[in-house]
């Protein structure tokens, strides 16, 4: 068991976290946001909590009515009770958003004129925003698939930690393909050289507890015939203090050193740095 990494999945998927019985109730209708874990995919909108009321209203005893209900809620308290991260309910908020306009439909038949006028201003307004979302999220993308943007521009734009890996694409190619690379980065789709993710956040066989010594790594690399190391720009602080020392002694020596442009932070914000990427070859 390595209870580091399973820390890290535990809290990567907020199955680690406490939630309180008011979190747990307004979880369904989407009335709250992660706020550890802020942004745009965190909230869908207030709808199926302002129109709470009219969904109990209009709700009947009928076999479509409980279909609903029971994927709905069950979904819900199955995600909330699991990891309780609202991206999570992305899949059944098609189903939440039909319930509010059965609700918006109750009102129709009500002599609530400006409850009525409401709901459809509401409804409306989250429909333009959520598709001029889509389209402005959505633009790069549409431009490739048509040809208006070629593959490489494209990754280079979206696709976080590309410019590192491009880097150890084009510095390892045809180095061979049973020497092993590993590696530091959390975005892995796009390297083509054989690899082992270092981190123990992800990797399951890396126990900080077991690799703590220069030997321990030393003897690991002779175990999974890892021949080069990208620190890109760092190692991680729960295994840097024994690379770092295999690096003071020469056992690590770097044949290879670039600065790449990557993002800086959340994709969503497109903010960009600058990050030196150094290859290192493992000493036989």
């Amino acid at each position: 068991m390595n209870s580091f990494t399973l820390g890290r999945v535990l809290a990567d998927t907020g199955a680690s976290g406490r939630r309180s019985l008011w979190q747990v109730l307004l979880f369904p209708l989407f009335a709250g946001m992660d706020r550890a874990q802020a942004g745009f995919w965190q909230f869908f909108g207030p709808l199926p909590f302002a129109f709470a009321l009219p969904i109990f209203l209009a709700w009947r005893k009928t076999p479509l009515w409980r279909v609903v209900s029971i994927v709905w809620l069950a979904s819900s308290a199955l995600i909330v009770l699991s990891s309780g991260m609202l991206r999570f309910l992305l899949p059944v908020f098609p189903v939440a958003l039909a319930v509010t306009f059965a609700g918006a439909a109750y009102l129709q038949r009500s002599d609530w004129r400006i409850a009525r006028a409401l709901s459809f201003a509401s409804i409306g307004a989250l429909l333009v925003l959520s598709m001029g979302g889509a389209l402005f999220y959505g633009r790069s993308a549409a431009e490739a698939s048509i040809g208006l943007l070629s593959r490489d521009d494209y990754l280079k734009q979206r696709a976080p930690d590309y410019g590192r890996v491009s880097f150890v694409n084009q510095a390892l190619a045809g180095q061979g393909s049973e020497a092993k690379t590993l590696v530091f980065l959390q975005h892995l789709y796009y390297l083509r050289v054989p690899f082992v993710p270092g981190d123990p956040g992800h990797n399951w066989n890396i126990d900080p507890q077991r690799y703590a010594s220069a030997e321990a790594w030393d003897a690991f690399f002779r175990a999974e015939k890892i021949r080069w190391v990208v620190r890109a720009p760092d190692y991680p602080r729960e295994v840097a203090a024994p690379l770092q020392k295999l690096e003071a002694e020469g056992r690590l020596i770097p044949v290879a050193r670039g600065d790449v442009s990557d993002f800086d932070g959340m994709r969503l914000l497109g903010a960009r740095k600058t990050t030196p990427v150094v290859i290192l070859r493992v000493k036989e």
